[in-house]
């Protein structure tokens, strides 16, 4: 029964102060799209008496934060404040407590912890070998739903074709695409036009579906807490969900923090069908430095040769 507007970019202004005229009760922005039409004095928070931080660790890292600081500003200073996160890294505590005045701290579970009703399986797999071994795993079982998740946006859209290719109903979400493609392709998603779903870290956050079977990680990401993020897509409200990895030699420091993060062991197993042949970094070149300068030298000395063949 809440009159509830939202805001964030990809959206006209015009549907949105439409909306705003009404007097909604409970507002849920984006903070570049909020400082947007507070800037332009289409929006005023006179009134705000609670603000919520949600995924606070992101609005304070990835460039949210000067908005946020923004923000803070032209709110009234009475107000309550409440700031949510699943994963906090240290080097963010201190500005998280900065923005609060006496916070009482409420832990539901472990900090940066994985729930544990998700069932995690990682499997080492040659890094060319990644997309033929989603394939095979996507045909292999009947799953309904699979969230696939990639660092790289081109990447989202490079696999969403492979997959298409290979008979499978998918879809890219990624924050490059307008954002009524983006609904679009969540509520195919939502209501099983789509089977699979490549999406970004962008996103991470934002995907929720009900009683989602499966999360499968097609590269580590570069933060050790956007993994907790990205599998707790699965498992949500009580149920129980898998999240399988797909991961090779070359992620070997990424596993690693995960690891020191999460607590768990993350053991790596064999996939059946794609033997690993790449071998681990051993940190060293291909070729001595002696032997790099031996070949410059060698080609100098072809580069005169065809000068003077020349002249």
């Amino acid at each position: 029964g809440l009159r509830l507007v939202t805001l964030c970019g990809g959206v006209e202004q015009a549907q949105q102060q439409a909306e705003l005229a009404l007097g909604p009760q409970l507002l849920v922005a984006t903070p570049g799209r909020l400082r947007d039409l507070l800037g332009q004095q289409l929006l005023t928070l006179a009134g705000l008496r609670t603000l919520v931080l949600d995924e606070a660790d992101r609005l304070l890292d990835m460039g949210f934060w000067p908005d946020i600081q923004w923000l803070m500003k032209a709110m009234p200073d009475a107000r309550q404040q409440m700031l949510f996160s699943a994963t906090l890294p240290a080097e963010l505590e201190a500005l998280a407590t900065g923005l609060l005045k006496e916070p009482a701290r409420v832990e539901a579970d472990p900090r940066n912890s994985v729930a544990d009703d998700i069932e995690e399986r990682l499997y080492l797999v040659n890094k060319s070998s990644k997309v033929p071994a989603l394939i095979s795993l996507l045909k292999a079982h009947e799953w309904p739903q699979v969230l696939v998740f990639i660092s790289a946006r081109d990447d989202a859209d490079g696999v969403a074709r492979k997959l298409a290719k290979a008979g499978i109903a998918v879809a890219a979400l990624h924050g490059e695409k307008e954002q009524a493609v983006r609904e679009q392709a969540l509520g195919d998603f939502k209501a099983g036009k789509v089977r699979v779903l490549v999406a970004t870290d962008l996103m991470a956050r934002g995907i929720h579906v009900e009683a989602l079977p499966l999360v499968i990680n097609l590269d580590l990401p570069a933060s050790a807490p956007i993994y907790v993020h990205r599998i707790g897509r699965t498992a949500r409200a009580g149920r129980s969900g898998l999240a399988i990895s797909l991961t090779c030699h070359g992620e070997a420091d990424t596993l690693a923090a995960i690891r020191t993060l999460t607590g768990r062991e993350l053991p790596l197993a064999d996939l059946t069908g794609f033997p690993v042949t790449d071998k681990p970094a051993s940190g060293e070149g291909k070729r001595a430095p002696r032997d790099k300068q031996a070949n410059r030298r060698t080609q100098a000395k072809r580069s005169v040769k065809q000068f003077k063949g020349k002249a």
